[in-house]
Order: structure tokens, then C-alpha cells, then sequence
């Protein structure tokens, strides 16, 4: 490959930007690729980003290499080279150079572009999953679902139900793809450990464009009369909305914990105006807006805590990339008492937290509050006395938690019981989460009788 050295910073920095924090994030974005042509198609895996590129008047495939941050063409052949994925040290696309549409990829590790299928018919929209290529295949006349498996070099069908399969998806041994064998949009998926296919979602109304990461698989769903984002996760059964909110939301790509999607609700036209791109955050219940989008079809991907997609900048179709950090508060906290004595009264050990200017106190949830030592774990009271006020009476309001004292008492007097008539001091750090999900954190020290 024919690399040069473009450092990110130096890309156009007028287009890079730290977004003030948005719910529960920081939001640094930058540009990944600016070249003058038509980019299109961002994947990413760890610090490897590829994309599909008309630079040279066809579509190749080229890729950025943050940890080196070097850019690179990955495969500028005769014809077309998109639909470009990436799992590790493998690139795989989509290719026409031998007319019909095959499946390609690349090595990293050793430098080497392959064949994956070049079987008669058209082999598109491939993804791949660490060693498991999977694409849309039409040898059968109707699109099936296929794979390869690169540790045991063999190529196998996947579904070849009737009607359509289209739009694989893989994550470890699990592929998604949608199906109109119904005679609409669904979502089946197939377990390769098992070796059982079953249906995701086949729910009136269109399930399309499905992403999957670990155990939740995602998909763009018109069951309400517009675009929403569901999800599925399939080790708990259950199914559920991510979005519903006006207008359309499409495309969506999950990593971990992180679901991101295309979305119009901001937009006056939102079938001919450009999307925003937003994230949802499964772990905090929390949904931030991360971009506001100049071109019609945004397509993001992530992996991780970066997120990619194409857009605008200067008349071109460029790469963008976001990076998504969860924002944290530091917390000034005050115990109550300061002393713990094992025959001390009173049932509760009593936190005060106050937070910096610009936050309210009345928007911590108190009962995501806990305290953590070196020698345990105490999650809040739910049903003590809690509420804002002004404990210390120094003008700044703060928030009281109530944590269970003879709890605490019982874990030190099994640590402490050997410096009996002494005290000893222990730090306590106290966590929790405000209402749209930023984190907090405060610490104070205490001293233990013993």
C-alpha cells in the first residue's frame, strides 16, 4: 500500500471542534479524510478506518490508521471497489473487476489482497466478524445470505430461504440479516454455534438495515408509520424501542453499549434534509445528539468510543470522526459523622454533595448514589430522608443521601479488629449518576474507632 503521513490536527483545523458536553458526553470531532472526490461508506474496527473513495474517478478503497495516523489506499484496481468492512487486521468489499460484483479483502498483518468469492452472480454487502466473512450473494437468481470462514478456508450458504435476504450483519457467532420471505421487511438471525436460524422481528410494518454487537441487535423499524430504532437482545428475549421520536430515524450501528443512528426529527423535510447523527448510551438510559449533518444520507459507524460517517466540509464528501467521552463531575462530598465509632448511635452515615457551578443538585438521582472503599461496597438507603438543601449553610445548595451505618460498622470491625483502641483513617469515594446520566464523583475521609 502507498502510505502518507497526514497527522489529524493538521486536517483542516478549522473544521476540528470540542462539543461542549451534551448529556451525559464530551464530543471531540475531527475530520478523518478531506481529499477533493466523493467519499462514502465508513467502517471502523479499533483504530482502522475504511471507506470507499472516488478520488481516482472509480471507487477504491482507502483507510486511516489512527495509531499511526497515516492514510493509506488499500485497493485502487480497474472497476468498482465499495460496500468496504473491517474486523482486526481484515478488510473486506465488495469488487466488480471481474464484471460481477465479488467479495475481496486485504491483510494488514501480511500485506496481502485475496479472493474471498468470485462465484458466479453478484457478492455484495459484505461485514465481517473476527475469522467470518458474510455477504449478500444472487447466484441463486434470488439474494441470499452466504459466508467464508477464514481459519477453516471454506465458504458455506447461510440462508437461502425464499424471497430476499439482504444486509448481513456478524457479530462473533451471530449473523443478522433482513428478509422478506413474509412479503415484508423482517429480521432473522442465524446462531453459528448452535447451527439454528430464528426470526428477530416479524412484526407488521418494514425492519430494515439491522447492526449488531455482543448480545443486542438493532434495526431502523416503520411498525408506527415512520422510521424508529428497535432493538432485541437476545440473551434476556426482549425487545424494545431505542427511539420513537418524530419524523425518522435509520441507519443505526451499535458497539457495546453505544447505539448511533441517523436522525430527522430537527429537520424541516426529513426525507430531503440532512439528518443529525445521535448516540444512546444502554448503560445510562441516556440519548445525546452528536452532529448536525450537511448531506442527506449519513450513515454512521462506531466502534468503541469513535464513531465515523461521511459529510460536507467545502463542497467535498469527506470522513468525519467523533470521539465520545462520558463527562464526568468531581463532587465536593462531606460525610456525617466524620467519626465512626463502633457504639456510636444512629442508623445512618450521611452524605452531603455539592457539585460546581452550573449544576443542580436536584438533578443528581439519588438512588444511583453508593459509596466504595478499599473494603466494600454500600449502595444509598432508598427509603431514608433524602432532598436538596444547605447543609453547611455556605450558599451552595447540596444533595442528602442516607447510607447504612451498621453496614459499614460490620465490614471495619472484621478488617480493623486487630488495632482494637485505635483509630485509623479511610477514604470513601462516593459515585453517582445525574438525571440525564452524567457520572459524579466525590471522596472524604473518615476516621474508625475501633
Amino acid at each position: 500500500m502507498n502510505e502518507k503521513p497526514i497527522p489529524l490536527l493538521v486536517l483542516f483545523l478549522a473544521a476540528f471542534m470540542v462539543v461542549p458536553a451534551l448529556g451525559a458526553y464530551d464530543i471531540t470531532i475531527e475530520p478523518v479524510c478531506t481529499t477533493e472526490g466523493i467519499l462514502s461508506g465508513p467502517a471502523i474496527s479499533g483504530d482502522i478506518i475504511v471507506w470507499a473513495d472516488y478520488r481516482n474517478d472509480n471507487w477504491d478503497i482507502y483507510m486511516y490508521d489512527l495509531s499511526t495516523e497515516t492514510e493509506s489506499a488499500v485497493c485502487t484496481d480497474v472497476g468498482d471497489q465499495l460496500y468496504p468492512a473491517v474486523s482486526g487486521d481484515i478488510i473486506v468489499w465488495a469488487d466488480d473487476r471481474n464484471e460481477d460484483s465479488d467479495i475481496y479483502m486485504y491483510n494488514l498483518s501480511t500485506g496481502m489482497e485475496s479472493a474471498v468469492c468470485t462465484t458466479a452472480g453478484d457478492q455484495e454487502e459484505p461485514a465481517i466478524s473476527g475469522d467470518i466473512i458474510v455477504w449478500t450473494d444472487s447466484r441463486n437468481e434470488d439474494s441470499d445470505i452466504y459466508m467464508y470462514n477464514l481459519s477453516t478456508e471454506t465458504g458455506s450458504a447461510v440462508c437461502t430461504a425464499a424471497g430476499d435476504q439482504e444486509e448481513p450483519a456478524i457479530s462473533g457467532d451471530i449473523i443478522v440479516w433482513r428478509d422478506t420471505r413474509n412479503g415484508n421487511w423482517d429480521i432473522y438471525m442465524y446462531d453459528l454455534t448452535a447451527g439454528t436460524e430464528s426470526a428477530v422481528c416479524i412484526v407488521a410494518g418494514r425492519q430494515w438495515v439491522p447492526a449488531i454487537s455482543g448480545d443486542i441487535i438493532v434495526w431502523a423499524d416503520n411498525r408506527n408509520g415512520n422510521w424508529d430504532i428497535y432493538m432485541y437482545n437476545f440473551s434476556t428475549g426482549t425487545e424494545s424501542a431505542v427511539c420513537s421520536a418524530e419524523d425518522g430515524q435509520l441507519f443505526p450501528a451499535i458497539s457495546g453499549d453505544i447505539i448511533v443512528w441517523a436522525d430527522s426529527r430537527n429537520e424541516l423535510n426529513p426525507y430531503n434534509d440532512p439528518p443529525d447523527i445521535y448516540v444512546y448510551d444502554l448503560a445510562t438510559k441516556t440519548e445525546t445528539r452528536v452532529w448536525t449533518a450537511s448531506v442527506p444520507e449519513t450513515r454512521p459507524a462506531i466502534s468503541g468510543d469513535i464513531i465515523v460517517w461521511a459529510d460536507k466540509l467545502d463542497g467535498n464528501k469527506v470522513i468525519y470522526m467523533a470521539t465520545i467521552d462520558e463527562t464526568e463531575i468531581v463532587a465536593s462530598v462531606d460525610l456525617d459523622p466524620d467519626t465512626l465509632t463502633f457504639k456510636s448511635n444512629g442508623p445512618y452515615i450521611t452524605a452531603f454533595i455539592e457539585l460546581p457551578e452550573g449544576y443542580d443538585p436536584a438533578a443528581i438521582d439519588a438512588l444511583s448514589c453508593c459509596l466504595d472503599c478499599d473494603y466494600g461496597h454500600f449502595e444509598v438507603l432508598a427509603d431514608a430522608p433524602c432532598g436538596v438543601g444547605d447543609y453547611d449553610a455556605d450558599g451552595i445548595p447540596d444533595m442528602m443521601v442516607k447510607f447504612n451505618r451498621e453496614a459499614l460498622v460490620e465490614v471495619f470491625a472484621d478488617v480493623f479488629f486487630e488495632f482494637e483502641g485505635k483509630f485509623t483513617e479511610v477514604g470513601l469515594t462516593l459515585n453517582g449518576t445525574m438525571s440525564d446520566g452524567t457520572i459524579f464523583v466525590g471522596e472524604d475521609i473518615i476516621q474508625v474507632r475501633i
